[in-house]
C-alpha cells in the first residue's frame, strides 16, 4: 500500500503524486493499493517510462487523477484493476505526444469498472497498431485531436452492446477536434463505435472540422457506428482517400453535412444508413473525377436522404448506376458528365422515379447532365430532371437539363424534363438517341424549347 504521499513535486518531470516514475524508470506493479495520497496523481508514469506489469491493482481516494500515462504504457493495464472510487479525477489520463510507436499491435483493455481514458493533449500514431477492445470510452481535451499516420492504423471494433466511445470530456459540440485517419492501411476500422462532439477546428491539409476526417491517401471501413453533434462534418473523405467499406451508420445531430466524399467513395454507401436532424441533411459529392474501370453505384438511402452533388462530377471510365429513387441535388453551375469510355445506367420505377434537379428550385439552378460517351449501356429509365440550362455545356451542347454530345449515345424513357433555362433535352448532330425521345417522355416549362435536336442525327 502507497498511502498519504504528494505532498510536492520530484521535480524532473514527477509531479505531486503517491507513487512515480521518472527519467527511463521501470516498474512491475501487482495486487498494490495507492491511496489517500494528495497532489496531481496517485499514480504517474512519465513518458519514456516502462509499466513491465501492471495487474489487480486499486488506485482511490487520491486528491487528483489516479494515473497518468503514455498510451503505449496504458496498452499494458489490465481489465481487472480500479480506478473509480473517490479520485479527484476517476479516468486515466493519456499524455499527448506526437510520435507514438506502438512496436506492433497492442490492446487498448477496457477497464472492468467503467472508468474512461482522458486524452490530455494530442495524440500522433505514426507507426504500429492500436486495437481499441469493446466498451471503452476515450475522453478528450479541449481541441485535442487523434491522428492515425503513416505506418500507424487503429481497429475500433465495439459489439452491438459494448460500443466504443470517442467523444469530448464536456458534451458540447465543438469540444475537441476529430480523429483523422492519414495512413493508408487497409486495416482502420470503426465498428460498432460512436464519435461525437468533434469539429472544434481544422484538422488541415483539406480536411475541415469534423468528428472523423480521412485525407492524404488514407483509409477507412466504417460500419455500424454513431457519428454525432459534431461542429460541423460528421465524416469527411479527403479526394485522395478510400473509403473500403460503409453500412448501417447513423449521423445525426451534426451542425453542418453529415458526410462529404467524391464521386467514387459514393459508391460505397449503403441503403440503410441514416442520416438525421444534422443542420445541413444531405450527402455531399464534391466535385472529382471518377477515373478507375470500376463500376459505381450510388444507392437509393431509404431514409429519403438527397445526395447534394456541390461541384461538377465527371465519370470518364468505368460506369456509374444509379438505384431508383435516389435523388440528386444540384448545387449552383454544377454539371454531371458521362465521357469517354464510361456509362450512366439509371433505371427507375413508375413509383421510385432517380430525380436530377437543383439545390435551388428555380430554373438555371445548375447546368444540367451530359452524356458525351458512346456507350450502347448509357440508359435513363423514369428520370425527372428539373431546373438546369445555368449555362452552356460547350462543344455543341447547349443550356440544358440533359444533353448528349460529341459521339454521345443514349437511350431516355418515361422521363420528366422541365423548368430548364435552356432545352429540355439537346442532341448534338453526332450524337446517337432514341428515335420516339419525344414522344415516350414528358416536357414543360422548358424555356428554349422542350427537344431540340441537330440536323444531321443517328436515332437508336
Amino acid at each position: 500500500e502507497i498511502k498519504y504521499g504528494g505532498s510536492s513535486d520530484h521535480g524532473s518531470g514527477v509531479p505531486s503524486v503517491g507513487f512515480g516514475l521518472g527519467n527511463g524508470g521501470q516498474a512491475k506493479i501487482t495486487n498494490s493499493t495507492i491511496t489517500n495520497n494528495a497532489g496531481d496523481y496517485g499514480m504517474f508514469a512519465e513518458l519514456g517510462t516502462t509499466l513491465n506489469t501492471f495487474s489487480n491493482n486499486t488506485i482511490s481516494n487520491n486528491d487528483g487523477a489516479s494515473l497518468g500515462l503514455a498510451l503505449l504504457q496504458a496498452t499494458k493495464l489490465d481489465a481487472t484493476s480500479s480506478f473509480n472510487t473517490g479520485n479527484g479525477d476517476n479516468s486515466i489520463v493519456i499524455f499527448g505526444e506526437s510520435n507514438i510507436d506502438l512496436d506492433g499491435e497492442k490492446s487498448l483493455p477496457t477497464i472492468a469498472d467503467g472508468t474512461p481514458y482522458y486524452v490530455e493533449g494530442n495524440l500522433r500514431l505514426r507507426n504500429g497498431g492500436l486495437l481499441v477492445l469493446p466498451g471503452g470510452v476515450i475522453e478528450f481535451n479541449t481541441d485535442t485531436y487523434f491522428w492515425v499516420e503513416d505506418d500507424g492504423y487503429m481497429i475500433a471494433k465495439g459489439t452491438d452492446t459494448e460500443p466504443i466511445v470517442f467523444t469530448g470530456r464536456i458534451k458540447e459540440k465543438g469540444y475537441w477536434r476529430g480523429i483523422a485517419f492519414w495512413s493508408s492501411n487497409v486495416l482502420n476500422e470503426l465498428d460498432y463505435t460512436e464519435v461525437s462532439y468533434g469539429g472544434s477546428s481544422d484538422q488541415g491539409a483539406c480536411l475541415g472540422k469534423s468528428n472523423v476526417g480521412v485525407g492524404n491517401a488514407g483509409k477507412l471501413k466504417i460500419s455500424n457506428s454513431t457519428i454525432s453533434n459534431s461542429d460541423a462534418f460528421g465524416l469527411q473523405i479527403e479526394t485522395t482517400s478510400t473509403l473500403e467499406n460503409f453500412s448501417n451508420n447513423n449521423f445525426t445531430d451534426n451542425n453542418g453535412i453529415p458526410l462529404s466524399l467524391n464521386a467514387e467513395n459514393a459508391g460505397e454507401l449503403d441503403n440503410i444508413s441514416t442520416f438525421t436532424n444534422n443542420g445541413d441533411n444531405a450527402i455531399e459529392i464534391y466535385t472529382s473525377s471518377k477515373t478507375t474501370t470500376t463500376i459505381i453505384t450510388w444507392a437509393k438511402i431509404n431514409d429519403g436522404t438527397p445526395y447534394y452533388v456541390s461541384g461538377n462530377i465527371r465519370i470518364r471510365d468505368g460506369g456509374l448506376i444509379i438505384e431508383a429513387g435516389a435523388t440528386m441535388e444540384f448545387g449552383s453551375d454544377a454539371y454531371l458528365w458521362i465521357e469517354d469510355d464510361s456509362f450512366l445506367e439509371a433505371i427507375g420505377t413508375g413509383s421510385d422515379k432517380i430525380t436530377f434537379t437543383g439545390r435551388t428550385k428555380q430554373a438555371g439552378a445548375w447546368r444540367g447532365l451530359v452524356l458525351w460517351s458512346n456507350n450502347a449501356q448509357n440508359q435513363i429509365d423514369y428520370g425527372v430532371f428539373s431546373y438546369g440550362g445555368s449555362s452552356s455545356h460547350g462543344a455543341g451542347v447547349d443550356e440544358v437539363n440533359l444533353g448528349v454530345g460529341n459521339s454521345g449515345r443514349l437511350n431516355v424513357t418515361n422521363s420528366e424534363i422541365t423548368n430548364s433555362a435552356g432545352f429540355g433535352i439537346y442532341v448534338e448532330s453526332t450524337a446517337t438517341i432514341n428515335n420516339d425521345a419525344a414522344s415516350v417522355n414528358t416536357f414543360s416549362n422548358n424555356a428554349s424549347g422542350d427537344i431540340q435536336v441537330d440536323l444531321i442525327i443517328n436515332f437508336i
